[in-house]
C-alpha cells in the first residue's frame, strides 16, 4: 500500500500534467543556473540564451558570405598558401603579405595594387610599382570602374627640412564600380589591413579627386 502511495504522488497523468510534488520540485530545481543547461524537456531539449544567441549569429555570417558568393559556386576551392579573411569568407594570398614586407623593409617597390579575385574569393597581387615610378603612375593603375586596394610609399620633407617617407593604405571604390564588389571590398578592408603590418596613412577615395597628391602631402605631415 504504502508503495502504490509514493507511486500516485510522483505519476503523470493522463494528460500530461504532473503531480504536484513533482512540479514543486521542478520549480525548485530550475532555479538553480546549471538546470538550463543540462536538462532536457520532454520535446528534445533546451538550449541557454547564450548558445542560442551564439548560434544566431553563425547562421547569419554564414549566410552573408553565402550571398557573396558568385552564383554555382561551392565552398571548396584552393586554400594552400593562403591566410583565412574570416570577415568576409575571403582568404588572402601569401605574396601580398610578402611583396609588402619587400616594401617596408627594403623599399623594393613604389607601390602594390591588390585585387580581389571573385573566382576564387582571395585578395591577390595583381601589380608592382618599381621605384623609379611616381605618383602619378601610380594613380594612373587604378581603374575607373573597378574597386582596388593599394599602399604607396611616400616620399617627403617636413616642415623642418627633414627627409622622411610614409606608408599609405588607398582602397579605391569609385561610384562607378559594381555594387556587389563595393560591398565586398568595404566588408574586407579592415582584416586586409591588419594583415599588412605597418600601415600609417589610410586613404579612402571614390573619386581622384579624393587622392591628389596634394592630399596625400597633408596627410602625410
Amino acid at each position: 500500500m504504502a508503495g502504490e502511495a509514493v507511486a500516485q504522488r510522483w505519476a503523470v497523468d493522463r494528460t500530461g500534467g504532473e503531480a504536484p510534488e513533482l512540479r514543486v520540485w521542478r520549480r525548485a530545481v530550475g532555479r538553480c543556473w546549471w538546470w538550463r543547461h543540462l536538462v532536457t524537456d520532454a520535446r528534445g531539449g533546451r538550449r541557454g540564451r547564450g548558445e542560442r544567441e551564439e548560434a544566431g549569429q553563425r547562421e547569419a555570417l554564414a549566410r552573408a558570405v553565402g550571398a557573396l558568393r558568385p552564383a554555382g559556386e561551392g565552398s571548396g576551392g584552393a586554400e594552400k598558401n593562403t591566410m583565412a579573411n574570416s570577415a568576409s569568407g575571403l582568404a588572402v594570398n601569401d605574396e601580398c603579405k610578402f611583396k609588402f614586407q619587400e616594401l617596408k623593409a627594403r623599399r623594393g617597390f613604389r607601390f602594390i595594387v591588390f585585387k580581389i579575385d571573385d573566382k576564387a574569393m582571395e585578395i591577390k597581387v595583381e601589380r608592382l610599382g618599381q621605384t623609379a615610378e611616381g605618383y602619378e603612375d601610380f594613380a594612373a593603375t587604378l581603374p575607373a570602374d573597378e574597386c582596388r586596394y593599394a599602399v604607396y610609399d611616400l616620399d617627403f620633407v617636413t616642415d623642418e627640412n627633414c627627409q622622411k617617407s610614409k606608408i599609405f593604405f588607398f582602397s579605391w571604390s569609385p561610384d562607378t564600380a559594381r555594387t556587389r564588389s563595393k560591398m565586398l571590398y568595404a566588408s574586407s578592408k579592415d582584416r586586409f589591413r591588419r594583415e599588412l603590418d605597418g600601415i600609417q596613412c589610410e586613404i579612402q577615395a571614390t573619386d581622384p579627386s579624393e587622392m591628389s597628391l596634394d592630399i596625400i602631402r597633408a596627410r602625410a605631415h
